[in-house]
């Protein structure tokens, strides 16, 4: 039952990296490449457990960057769409 919980934790932070890099490559286009995605999400994973090693309070303020780095995107997207009135003509913003 332990390995079931690691896994599942393990799919939920892949899952949160796969959407912290699509909505950053709304903004940053060179992020969609093949390459470039995968390289990204490796970084991020990277900081991340770097940043949980070195200790509960770095673990901390990683989790509120993180945090700021998903909802910028999507707030900054709404704020968009809402001052325009209109995101019909913007299929880019779809894929997120």
């Amino acid at each position: 039952m332990g390995w079931v919980i690691v896994i599942a934790i393990a799919a939920g932070r892949a899952a949160t990296l796969y959407v912290l890099v699509s909505n950053l490559a709304v903004f940053f286009p060179v992020l969609e490449g093949p390459v470039a995605r995968p390289a990204a999400m490796l970084a991020l994973l990277s900081i991340f457990s770097v940043t949980a090693i070195s200790g509960m309070r770095n673990s901390i303020t990683g989790l509120g960057v993180g945090t700021v780095l998903k909802l910028t995107p999507i707030l900054v997207l709404c704020g968009f769409g809402i001052a325009t009135g209109n995101l019909v003509h913007f299929t880019r913003f779809r894929d997120i």
